[in-house]
C-alpha cells in the first residue's frame, strides 16, 4: 500500500507576489477558484486581492506584508491548489497546518465552509490590528538555544521551531531593532518575515477577546480527515475556536509535529502552500525514512512543472473537486513520538517487586515535590544514569530552549529562582528522581504530586508523555511569569479551622487558605499588602510562625480564576490517557475519577491554579488506602518532612481518641507536650513547597462575611473559599 499523503498548509510569511500566477493563467480548476473567491472577498469586503497579487507593477522580491492582503491571499492559493489537485483525483489522507493554514487545513478536511474561512481570512488581521501594536517575526538559521544564551529572550519570544537550526522569533516593532542588533553582532544569518503583527507571542494577548468572539462564530463541522495541528503536536479530534486561538498565539512546534508523524511510518508530504517552505523544512527532519517530500509553487518559478509531474506520478482517487475526504485512513497522530515518549507505568503489577525491596502485599506510593525544592546540582548522575532521558534528552532542551543538564547541576546564570526555569527543570528532575526509583524498587500503587509535582504524577501514570508534559509545564511556568501584585505566607501552628477563623475574626476576607500542607501548615493567600500586614493577627492567635514566602502572586486562590480560563484554553486541544495507577488529586484528595480522561485531567489542572493544594488530605487518604511506604521522587525531603507530620498527627488523634476512652488525661499530660512539640517545625523547613500556578492578582472588592462559607475538606478540616467558585 502506498504511503498516506499529507498536505501540508503554511501560514504568513510564505506569501508573495504573483504567487501561483503561472497556474492561474495554465489551470482552469485554479484560475475559477481564485476569480470565485476574489468575486465573495469583493462583493462582502469592498476590497479584492488578485488586483494586488497578481499586479504586473509588483516583483516577486518586493515586499508583501499587509496582513488584510497577505492572510486572504495566502487561504485563496492554498484551498485553489487543494481544488486543482482533488479535480485530477489527488486528495489527503491527512492534513497539517501551520500558523494561519490551519484555516485552509480546516476547509480541506471538511472542518468549515470555504466561504466562511475566506471571510475569516479577511477579518482576522483588522481584529489583531485593532488590539495590538505592530510587530514583526524574524527566521533565524540557528539552535533554539542561542534565544537563551544570546540574551534574545529580553526582546522576544520564540514563534515557530522548524527544524534544528531554525527558529522564528516573534517581538515588537520596539524590541525588532535589539533583536537585530544582537544577531548581527553574533553574526547570526536571519531574516525579517513579510509579517507586520507579533503572531505567536503574548504581545496578542490583547485581541483574544476578540479573536474568540469571531472564532466562536464560525460553523466547526467534524472533519472527514485528520487534522494535525502544528501549535499542539498532535492531531485534533474537531477544530475548535479555542484551538485557532491556541494557533495564533503559541509557538508554531512543526519539528515536533513531523517527528511524531514519522514515528507512526512513512508519508509523503506534499506542500501546498505558496513558497515550499514546509517542504524544505520536512527535508531536514527526515532521515533514514521511506517518506518522501514534494511542493508545487515557488517563488523562483517551475510549478506547472512541478504540477504536472506530480500528478503523473502519485496515485489518484477520483473523486469530485469539493470533496476532500480521505483516500485511506490513517491512525490518530500522537501528541509526541511514541520513540520520544517514556514508557508509563504498567509492566509490573502495582505493588509488585521491580527491583529490591517491595515486600509482597505493602502498598507504595511515589510523591513529587513542587517549588521550593529546586537547588543547583540537583539531578547530578542521573542525566547519564537514566536512559529513558538520554534518548530524549535532545527534544527537552529543544522544547525549552536551553540545555537542561547544564541550568540543573551548574545554574551558571542564576536561573533556578526563575519560575519560567524553575518549574521545567523541577519537572524533568522528579521525574529522573521516578525512573531511578522503578530501577530500585516496587512500581507504585498510587502517585501523587504538590502543586507542580502533580504533573510528575500524571506522568509516572501514563496519563501523558515526558515530552507531552514538559510542554505543558513549560506553558504553566510562562503563565506565572507574567503574574505580578499578590503574595503568599506560610502560617506554622494553627489548623485550617484555626486559620479561617482569624480571617473572618479580624476582617481578613482578601486572604484564602492556598496549600493545607500538614496538620499546623497551612498556606495562606491574597493581595500583598494584606498578606504582609497579617502576620500580627496570625501571631496573636497561636502561630508559631507567620512567613511571607518569595512569590510574585497570590497562587491558588480566587484571584487565579483569570489565569485559570487561558490555561483552560491551552489545555483545550489537549488528549490525556486514562491512569494506569491512581492519581490523587490536590483538588479533591482523592484519585482522579474513572470517565472521560481528557475532560477530567483538564478540569483538575485548571482547577488547581485557583483552588487549595490539600496536601495534608491527600496523604491521610493514602495512609487510609493502607500505604505504608510514601516515597519522595525528587531533589530534597520536603515532603517526607511534611508526611512524617501528618503520620504525628494521625497517631496523636488516635492516641487521643484512646484517652477519651477511659485513660486519665493528666497521666498523658506529657505526652501532649511532646506531641506538641514534635508537630512544630524546624526554621529550616518553614518553607512551604509547591507554590506554582499562574494567574492575576488584582485584588477585588472585601466581601461581606456572609459570601464567604467554610467548604469541608476531606478529613473533617475545612477552607475558606468564595461562594460558587469551581476552579
Amino acid at each position: 500500500m502506498a504511503e498516506p499523503i499529507v498536505f501540508m498548509y503554511s501560514g504568513l510569511g510564505s506569501q508573495y507576489h504573483r504567487m501561483g500566477w503561472t497556474l492561474y493563467q495554465q489551470r482552469p480548476v485554479f484560475r475559477a477558484a481564485m476569480d470565485r473567491m476574489d468575486a465573495l472577498l469583493t462583493r462582502e469586503t469592498g476590497r479584492g486581492v488578485l488586483a494586488e497579487v497578481f499586479g504586473a507593477h509588483h516583483g516577486v522580491s518586493e515586499p508583501f506584508s499587509d496582513p488584510a492582503l497577505t492572510h486572504p491571499a495566502i487561504f485563496m492559493t492554498e484551498y485553489a491548489l487543494t481544488q486543482e489537485l482533488a479535480e485530477a483525483g489527488l486528495v489527503p489522507d491527512l492534513v497539517l497546518g501551520a500558523s494561519a493554514g490551519m484555516l485552509a487545513a480546516a476547509v480541506a478536511a471538511g472542518a468549515l465552509p470555504w466561504e466562511e474561512a475566506l471571510l475569516s481570512s479577511a477579518a482576522q488581521p483588522e481584529l489583531m490590528r485593532r488590539s495590538c501594536g505592530p510587530g514583526a517575526m524574524v527566521a533565524i538559521l540557528d539552535e533554539p538555544a542561542l534565544f537563551h544564551s544570546a540574551d534574545l529572550d529580553r526582546y522576544g519570544e520564540i514563534a515557530a521551531y522548524n527544524f534544528d537550526t531554525h527558529f522564528v522569533l516573534s517581538t515588537t516593532a520596539e524590541l525588532l531593532p535589539e533583536v537585530e542588533r544582537v544577531l548581527t553582532e553574533r553574526q547570526v544569518v536571519h531574516q525579517k518575515l513579510a509579517v507586520g503583527l507579533p503572531y505567536h507571542s503574548r504581545w496578542i494577548e490583547p485581541a483574544r477577546d476578540a479573536m474568540l468572539g469571531h472564532l466562536r462564530a464560525l460553523p466547526w463541522a467534524p472533519p472527514t480527515v485528520p487534522v494535525v495541528c502544528c501549535a499542539a503536536a498532535r492531531q485534533l479530534d474537531r477544530p475548535t475556536a479555542e484551538q485557532l486561538w491556541t494557533v495564533a498565539r503559541e509557538p508554531i512546534r512543526f519539528q515536533q509535529t513531523i517527528r511524531a508523524l514519522e514515528a507512526a511510518g512513512a508519508y509523503r508530504y506534499l506542500d501546498v502552500g505558496p513558497s515550499g517552505t514546509l517542504a524544505t523544512s520536512v527535508k531536514y527532519l527526515l532521515d533514514d525514512t521511506a517518506s518522501t517530500v514534494t511542493t508545487v509553487l515557488s517563488p523562483f518559478g517551475g510549478e506547472l512543472a512541478r504540477l504536472e509531474q506530480l500528478l503523473a506520478d502519485a496515485p489518484r482517487v477520483p473523486r469530485a473537486p469539493r470533496d476532500v475526504a480521505p483516500a485511506t485512513p490513517v491512525a490518530p497522530v500522537a501528541l509526541a513520538a511514541p520513540a520520544a515518549r517514556v514508557a508509563p507505568v504498567a509492566a509490573p503489577a502495582p505493588g509488585s517487586a521491580a527491583g529490591a525491596g517491595g515486600a509482597a502485599g505493602a502498598k507504595t506510593a511515589f510523591v513529587f515535590p513542587g517549588q521550593g525544592s529546586q537547588r543547583r546540582g540537583m539531578g547530578a548522575g542521573l542525566f547519564d544514569e537514566i536512559p529513558e532521558y538520554r534518548r530524549v534528552e535532545r527534544e527537552v532542551d529543544e522544547i525549552v530552549g536551553y540545555s537542561m543538564r547544564t541550568l540543573c547541576l551548574e545554574d551558571p546564570d542564576k536561573l533556578l529562582s526563575d519560575t519560567r526555569y524553575t518549574q521545567p527543570s523541577l519537572y524533568v528532575v522528579n521525574a529522573l528522581h521516578y525512573y531511578r526509583a522503578l530501577q530500585e524498587g516496587p512500581v507504585p500503587d498510587y502517585v501523587a504530586g504538590h502543586s507542580l509535582g502533580e504533573y510528575n504524577a500524571l506522568h509516572a501514570a501514563g496519563v501523558f508523555g515526558l515530552l507531552d508534559g514538559l510542554r505543558l509545564v513549560k506553558r504553566r511556568a510562562e503563565l506565572m511569569a507574567e503574574v505580578r501584585g499578590g503574595g503568599m505566607a506560610a502560617v506554622v501552628g494553627l489548623g485550617p479551622d484555626a486559620v479561617a477563623e482569624v480571617i473572618d475574626r479580624h476582617g481578613l476576607w482578601d486572604l484564602d487558605i492556598a496549600n493545607l500542607n500538614a496538620p499546623t501548615q497551612v498556606v495562606v493567600s491574597g493581595p500583598r499588602e494584606v498578606v504582609e500586614g497579617a502576620g500580627p493577627a496570625f501571631e496573636a492567635a497561636g502561630a508559631r510562625v507567620y512567613q511571607p514566602l518569595r512569590v510574585s502572586a497570590a497562587f491558588h486562590s480566587r484571584y487565579m480564576r483569570e489565569v485559570a480560563d487561558e490555561f483552560a484554553a491551552f489545555l483545550a486541544p489537549m488528549n490525556f490517557a486514562s491512569p494506569a495507577v491512581p492519581v490523587v488529586a490536590n483538588v479533591t484528595a482523592g484519585p482522579i475519577p474513572p470517565g472521560d480522561p481528557t475532560a477530567t485531567v483538564a478540569s483538575l489542572l485548571t482547577r488547581q491554579i485557583a483552588q487549595p493544594v490539600r496536601w495534608s488530605q491527600s496523604v491521610d487518604f493514602l495512609l487510609d488506602q493502607g500505604v505504608t511506604d510514601i516515597r519522595e521522587c525528587g531533589p530534597g525531603k520536603v515532603l517526607a518532612r511534611l508526611v512524617q507530620q501528618i503520620r504525628q498527627a494521625r497517631e496523636d488523634q488516635q492516641q487521643d481518641q484512646r484517652d477519651q476512652q477511659g485513660q486519665q488525661g493528666q497521666q498523658h499530660e506529657p505526652h501532649r507536650r511532646d506531641r506538641q512539640e514534635r508537630l512544630a517545625p524546624p526554621a529550616a523547613a518553614h518553607t512551604a513547597p509547591g507554590h506554582t500556578a499562574p494567574g492575576h492578582t488584582a485584588p477585588g472588592h472585601r466581601p461581606h462575611p456572609a459570601a464567604v462559607r467554610l467548604a469541608p475538606v476531606g478529613g473533617g478540616s475545612s477552607v475558606r473559599e468564595p461562594v460558587g467558585h469551581h476552579g
